[in-house]
């Protein structure tokens, strides 16, 4: 089975493509782009689709910030490789 990145890769160059860069903060400005800022550099785009596992998701910052209680549902999610959730921010 074909996963969500492979398929997405398959529009992309591989100049588009940063490895080892880890995510510290997505920032939606007001003309709904977005920033996504990484230990390495920021990135600008029209739109982002992040992929993390959920026990990985609190350590990104968002802004605006995700829902408190959306945050706590998180984090209520055991680990597993058959959990999937899509979140739209």
């Amino acid at each position: 089975s074909i996963s969500i990145v492979e398929k997405i890769t398959e529009f992309l160059s591989k100049d588009m493509i940063q490895l080892n860069c880890k995510v510290k903060e997505i920032i939606q400005r007001e003309d709904k782009s977005v920033v996504l800022k990484t230990n390495k550099k920021d990135f600008y785009f029209d739109y982002v689709v992040c992929c993390v596992p959920l026990n990985q998701i609190t350590n990104i910052s968002f802004s605006p910030s995700l829902e408190t209680q959306r945050i706590q549902e998180l984090k209520q999610f055991e680990i597993g490789s058959v959990i999937k959730i899509a979140l739209v921010y």
